[in-house]
């Protein structure tokens, strides 16, 4: 009766070793799974945060292709406001070499018919 007892406490002692054995494990594991999920978890804090500043520059953006439009809408009318300027100075300086010409004109007109009544 003490041999088998003997026995059996050693089949205990081994099962209670194995048993502390996979306890270890268990908490090994545990611990990696909550070490996992707090890496998780700040992946996605992380993701989140990159996709909202990947809203705000997308918006920025679209801010400013809003004002590059207007810019260039003010460039062209200024460009067509400069061309029309000088279309007209243009137009200025060829009436005054036109009226300079025939000033010359009526200027040697004059200057033969008083030579003439000398």
């Amino acid at each position: 009766k003490a041999l088998s007892e003997i026995e059996g406490l050693i089949k205990a002692k081994d099962q209670l070793k194995e048993y502390n054995e996979v306890k270890e494990k268990v908490k090994e594991m545990r611990d990696k799974q909550e070490s996992m999920r707090n890496e998780r978890d700040l992946l996605y804090r992380r993701l989140s945060e990159i996709r909202q500043g990947m809203t705000r520059l997308r918006d920025s953006q679209g801010e400013l292709k809003a004002q590059l439009s207007g810019h260039r809408e003010r460039q062209r009318e200024e460009k067509e406001k400069k061309d029309a300027l000088l279309r007209e100075i243009k137009e200025l300086y060829q009436q005054r070499q036109q009226l300079r010409d025939a000033f010359r004109q009526q200027q040697m007109h004059y200057m033969r018919a008083s030579r003439e009544q000398r």
